[in-house]
């Protein structure tokens, strides 16, 4: 598995499109400022497994073991990126995953940054969103 700098169209043409079109997939470990692209034929948990050299059942029960490693979607149409969103997939929704607050700011910048780095344009209406649907709550 292979970190990645800059979005490059050739990455969408051969990882990109996971679930729907002009979709491109990645996992950023926000300790080491990496990102890896999900292929398509793989799953976000599967590449966690990898990357942590683990089992992905283990994830079911520490929520803490992988949330160093946040999920980001890029969105591509018509050549240009219209949209990232940071925060949300499978490993949240299915594997109890769960993040800081900081850490999902952290995953999102360097999102922004893997996008800036590339050799896709953003489209004029172009959205980013972080989802804290699945941030760590702090003890009161």
């Amino acid at each position: 598995m292979k970190a990645s700098k800059g979005l490059k169209e050739s990455m969408v043409e051969k990882l990109g499109n996971r679930k729907d079109s002009g979709l491109l997939n990645l996992i950023i470990d926000v300790n080491k400022e990496e990102l890896y692209i999900v292929p398509h034929i793989k799953e976000h948990i599967e590449i966690a497994a990898a990357l942590l050299k683990k089992d992905k059942r283990e994830f079911l029960n520490d929520s803490f073991l992988g949330s160093h490693l946040i999920p980001s979607t890029i969105e591509i149409k018509n050549g240009e990126i219209i949209g990232v969103l940071t925060g949300v997939s499978g490993m949240e929704m299915g594997y109890g995953f769960l993040h800081t607050y900081e850490q999902l700011e952290k995953a999102h910048t360097l999102s922004l940054l893997f996008i800036g780095n590339g050799e896709i344009p953003k489209n004029k209406g172009f959205k980013d969103r972080i989802i804290y649907k699945y941030t760590l709550k702090k003890a009161a």
